[in-house]
């Protein structure tokens, strides 16, 4: 191999490992549906810290979008020369929501819970463009067997995976999603085994509603007919189930756990229903801390 063909390869694969970093610091808009944590609630007036790392993945956007997004980036990028018909201008668009909203990218998650009663708890977390607030209340226990509870969240979603995905995938450039707003509301059934145990087992079942409204602008591309902002906008339904494995040593227990949930939602763009939904497969490993 000669000099310059070595630092041709070094150059390559240092471009290689800065997109896949960039890629793994960007937060999609998709709501994490891990849990990383067991049924039983934090005692009363006891704290408990937790951290961890998902990574939410459409089967969906694997499968389809990855490709067709490159195929609408190729057509945009020589509208100037064979300008869109309307329809590829609705692929285009639809390829860059499915990006924004599906794109597989690791979640930092970062919570906050706090025992309000000796069966009651309240949480906030932080995870990538998402806040949620979240009380949960324990309804089951069965000494050194099985504990079931039940939680309501709201989520509110700041926008930032948007902005932040705008400098990694091109699409960005000729589409802009504009006026963001993405808000959820979840139920969650936790279950789980005897929490005092080294090794346990737990689970948990949610559904998740969410509206989610913005508005898609045309950037630097031509088009054979006039365009105006489009409004996208609809509710979205995500229903799944969890499946994890606790570690506790003193005060500290680590998890690891599979998410595997259905997203329904086929939002109209223009006069046609575009359909986005699909499986989202989510693997999650944390640690929380009791104090």
């Amino acid at each position: 191999m000669t000099e310059a063909k070595f630092e041709e390869t070094i150059v390559h694969m240092v471009q290689k490992l800065i997109l896949i970093l960039s890629i793994s610091m960007t937060s999609s808009c998709i709501s994490t549906q891990s849990t990383l944590q067991t049924a039983p609630t934090v005692p009363k007036n006891k704290v408990r810290v937790t951290g961890g790392e998902s990574i939410p993945v459409s089967t969906r956007f694997v499968a389809e979008f990855t490709d067709a997004a490159q195929i609408a980036v190729d057509r945009a990028r020589n509208s100037n020369v064979d300008p869109l018909t309307e329809n590829e201008e609705q692929e285009l668009i639809e390829s860059a929501i499915a990006t924004a909203l599906l794109q597989p990218t690791a979640v930092t998650i970062l919570e906050g819970r706090y025992g309000v009663h000796d069966k009651i708890d309240i949480g906030l977390r932080w995870s990538g463009p998402a806040i949620r607030f979240d009380t949960k209340v324990w309804l089951y226990h069965k000494a050194g067997g099985l504990d079931v509870s039940f939680g309501l969240g709201a989520t509110h979603h700041t926008g930032i995976g948007v902005s932040v995905a705008g400098k990694v995938y091109e699409i960005f450039d000729f589409v802009k999603l504009v006026d963001y707003k993405r808000n959820d509301a979840d139920a969650t059934l936790y279950f789980s085994g005897d929490s005092k145990k080294r090794f346990g087992l737990y689970g948990a079942f949610r559904y998740t509603i969410s509206k989610i409204d913005f508005q898609s602008r045309l950037s630097d591309v031509s088009t054979d007919f006039f365009s105006e902002n489009q409004s996208v906008s609809g509710i979205a339904h995500q229903v799944g189930g969890t499946g994890g494995l606790r570690v506790k040593i003193g005060p500290m227990s680590f998890m690891a756990e599979m998410t595997l949930s259905r997203m329904f939602f086929d939002p109209m763009l223009g006069a046609t229903k575009r359909r986005l939904s699909g499986f989202v497969i989510e693997p999650a490993v944390g640690a929380n801390f009791n104090f």
